[in-house]
């Protein structure tokens, strides 16, 4: 098995969102086994390869099992059965991601070129890794694999000197991510291949296959190193045919047949709310208590009404409305929604209707124990959050049906998200404590006084969007009374009073990206 330190550091055509190295990144002076923690052995064969070291340090446990249990080996079980299961789960896994892949990043491809893709990434993948992701070792951690002195992750062995940040930001760490990661690179030299002297032809499948998986091992320069018979890595190129001519995955899987488990088209554009897979519709009428998803949105269907939120990852929150028959979403059209009365939600309010313990954007709290704050709700360690700080809640997550939470707070200059346990215990992780404690930031806290930056001042209304009173203008200043949050953007408005009427301001946007210093200053 070759790991991947000679994975390329220049860089490819873009593909999904946010997955595509970026170009020109240099080689980063990363230490053997970098974050490794509790590290555990293995042996050379599927499912286990060596070494594995806690997954914990790039991403959420508690995400792997929610969206990828089925392709977690588990070590306390039988060995052979486990690997005839595992590698039933990991091959739908690995064709799904890549099928989607091709026909997303190349819709002209013929369904030979789609075959051989696909056979080409699960050779990749069983020579990389020896098809090994996500273990629950002896010790009854959860781990990922690591490789090449500890530089190598997971299933595509990306290489964290050259490919540093998505190592840091976890896309290594999900498997799906790294997955794709590795597609983009492979992708790349899989397009330039036919071109080439030692392929010719855009079907010449095997050899534009090996063209591929060489430039991928070795760099963009070692597209034809297969044809030589002699060299330093000569042997690869040997072990890789020999995988890809025998097929050795295919000993381990069970049911060749079986269906992904996991929501691959969803995670591989690095969204993780997920749920279960996309289903294709089994009929043209809507379902009672089926989710549907529709130009981003995720609408529930109840007495053939659409009640229809703006973000997917909310989508637990429609259970406050009703019975959800099944996590997975039916995709339908806009014009397909056309033909039905719509109802549209806000995510503020109809979440925590849900939950009525999720606290609001705006207001503080305290956490109980030390927590990880990760980039994404699920992502890259960025720092810890020590008990008993207090901390200004900027946006929510609500996942799965026993309602985890997470927070996004600004914690030592660095903006993440905590995890903020689930509705049965979150009591026990974080609790809501007067917004006057939490530190001064760009979002008001009730009790401040906020100025008007606006050059044509803010229109001051009966209710956030509503009924327009008066405008006030640039250079005021007002107290806050109150702060809400609407939408999936979470738009901020700031309740003040103004002589002895109340009412509301705008005041900017906190997501995507931040706009509140552009309408009124604490």
């Amino acid at each position: 098995m070759t790991l991947s330190k000679r994975l390329l550091n220049t860089i490819m055509i873009l593909c999904l969102p946010l997955l595509a190295p970026v170009s020109g990144w240099s080689a980063n002076a990363t230490p053997d086994f970098y974050k490794c923690n509790n590290r555990v052995s293995g042996e050379w064969n599927y499912g286990r390869a060596p070494y594995a070291c806690d997954a914990s340090a790039f991403g959420e446990d508690r995400f792997v099992k929610t969206n990828y249990l089925g392709v977690v080996f588990q070590d306390s079980q039988t060995r052979d059965a486990e690997r005839r299961r595992y590698g039933s789960e990991l091959n739908a896994v690995v064709k799904t991601a890549a099928q989607v892949y091709l026909k997303k990043r190349k819709p002209s491809a013929s369904a030979a070129e789609i075959q051989q893709w696909t056979l080409a990434i699960l050779a990749t993948s069983a020579h990389e890794s020896y098809w090994s992701h996500y273990r629950v070792a002896s010790d009854g951690r959860m781990k990922m694999m690591r490789g090449d002195s500890g530089h190598g992750h997971g299933l595509m062995q990306v290489d964290d000197r050259h490919h540093y940040p998505a190592v840091n930001e976890g896309i290594a760490w999900n498997l799906v991510t790294n997955i794709a990661y590795g597609m983009d690179i492979f992708y790349a030299a899989w397009e330039r291949a036919p071109s080439q002297s030692c392929v010719g032809s855009a079907t010449n499948w095997e050899a534009r296959i090996r063209s591929a998986w060489s430039a991928y091992n070795g760099g963009p320069s070692q597209i034809c190193r297969w044809t030589k018979t002699t060299g330093t890595w000569a042997h690869n190129d040997t072990n890789f045919h020999s995988i890809l001519k025998g097929r050795r995955w295919e000993t381990i899987v069970a049911d060749p047949n079986r269906t992904s488990s996991v929501a691959v088209s969803c995670l591989m554009e690095k969204r993780e709310n997920c749920g279960a897979p996309e289903v294709p519709p089994v009929s043209q009428d809507p379902q009672e208590g089926r989710l549907y998803r529709v130009s981003g949105s995720v609408c529930l269907v109840k007495n053939k009404i659409f009640f229809c939120l703006d973000d997917e990852r909310d989508r637990s929150c429609l259970a406050a409305l009703g019975p959800v028959q099944s996590d997975a979403v039916i995709d339908w059209t806009p014009a397909q929604l056309a033909k039905y009365s719509i109802q549209r939600e806000d995510r503020h309010l109809l979440c925590r209707s849900h939950d009525r313990s999720l606290i609001a954007v705006g207001s503080a709290i305290q956490v109980r124990k030390s927590i990880n704050l990760r980039s994404t709700p699920a992502g890259g360690q960025i720092g810890v959050v020590p008990s008993g700080s207090i901390l200004q809640v900027r946006d929510f997550e609500i996942r799965n049906a026993s309602k985890d939470r997470y927070y996004r707070v600004t914690y030592g200059g660095k903006v993440g998200y905590i995890f903020a346990g689930d509705a049965a215990e979150a009591s026990t992780w974080a609790v809501e404590v007067a917004a006057s404690r939490a530190p001064r930031s760009t979002l008001a806290r009730v009790g401040d006084k906020v100025r008007i930056v606006n050059a044509a001042g803010i229109n001051f209304r009966s209710s956030p969007g509503g009924t327009l009173l008066r405008n006030l203008a640039k250079g005021t200043s007002h107290k806050v009374e109150e702060v809400v949050a609407r939408t999936g953007e979470n738009k901020i408005y700031y309740r003040v009073k103004v002589g002895s009427q109340s009412g509301y301001i705008y005041a900017g946007l906190l997501l995507p990206e931040e706009t509140l210093t552009d309408w009124a200053q604490p």
